[in-house]
C-alpha cells in the first residue's frame, strides 16, 4: 500500500527520475564513455585529443557519417573484438578527421562476453529514443552462446547509448536495455523503437511498487 499524501508530486518525481537519471552510475558498464579532452566535439587541435585505437579492425559496412550534439560531424566506427581478448566484445567510438575522440562504454566490465562469441552487428541507428531533442545511438549486435556449442543458439541484443547533456557524454542505458532484450523485443531496430514506450511504462510501475515497497 503507498503511503503518501501527494500522488501528484509522487508521479513527478517518478517521471523525473526516469527521464533524466543521465548521472546514475551504480552499475558495471553504466557508467560515461571514455573521451579526449575537456570538450570532445572541439575542433582545435584534434590530434592531440586522440584515443588509443581499439585492438580489433574495424567491422566494413558498419561505419557512419553522423553530426552529434557536442561532438558534431563525426565518423561513428565500430571495431571488432580484440583478438588477444578471450571472449571479447565489438568497441565502438566516435572519431574526427580521423582521430578517435570518444569511445562508448562496454555492457560488460572489461568489455567481456561470458559463454558468449560475437558474431556480428545487425544495425546501427541514431535516433532521439527518449524524446529530448538529442540523436542518441542504438546498436543490435548477435552472439553465439558457448554454453551448449551443439545446439548452436544464438542470441541478439539491443544496444542503447543514450545523450546525456549533463555528462557531455553518452550513458549506457541498461534499464530499457533489459526491458528491451528480456522481452525479446530485439529482432530489429524498428521492433525495439515501437516498443520504447512500453518499456517506459514498465519501468515506471517498477519504480512505483519499488517506492511502495519502501514506505509499506
Amino acid at each position: 500500500m503507498i503511503r503518501c499524501r501527494n500522488h501528484t508530486g509522487l508521479l513527478f518525481l517518478c517521471l523525473l527520475a526516469l527521464c533524466a537519471g543521465c548521472g546514475k552510475k551504480d552499475r558495471a558498464g553504466e557508467a560515461a564513455g571514455e573521451r579526449s579532452g575537456e570538450k570532445a566535439g572541439a575542433e582545435e587541435d584534434v590530434s592531440a585529443k586522440a584515443l588509443p585505437v581499439p585492438e580489433g579492425p574495424k567491422i566494413d559496412g558498419q561505419c557512419f557519417d553522423v553530426k552529434l550534439d557536442r561532438f558534431g560531424d563525426v565518423t561513428f566506427a565500430s571495431y571488432a573484438p580484440d583478438p588477444q581478448l578471450p571472449m571479447g566484445d565489438a568497441v565502438f567510438g566516435l572519431e574526427k578527421d580521423g582521430v578517435l575522440i570518444y569511445q562508448f562504454p562496454p555492457v560488460m566490465e572489461g568489455n567481456r562476453r561470458p559463454q558468449q562469441n560475437f558474431l556480428g552487428i545487425q544495425e546501427i541507428g541514431f535516433p532521439d529514443y527518449d524524446g529530448d531533442g538529442r540523436k542518441d545511438v542504438a546498436v543490435l549486435t548477435e552472439y553465439e552462446t558457448l554454453t551448449n556449442p551443439e545446439a548452436q543458439d544464438t542470441v541478439l541484443e539491443i544496444r542503447l547509448y543514450r545523450s546525456c547533456p549533463e555528462e557531455e557524454d553518452f550513458v549506457l542505458d541498461t534499464d530499457r536495455m533489459d526491458v528491451l532484450n528480456r522481452n525479446q523485443w530485439n529482432h530489429t531496430l524498428e521492433e525495439a523503437m515501437d516498443h520504447m514506450g512500453e518499456a517506459g511504462q514498465r519501468l515506471l510501475l517498477n519504480y512505483l511498487t519499488d517506492l511502495a515497497e519502501d514506505g509499506a
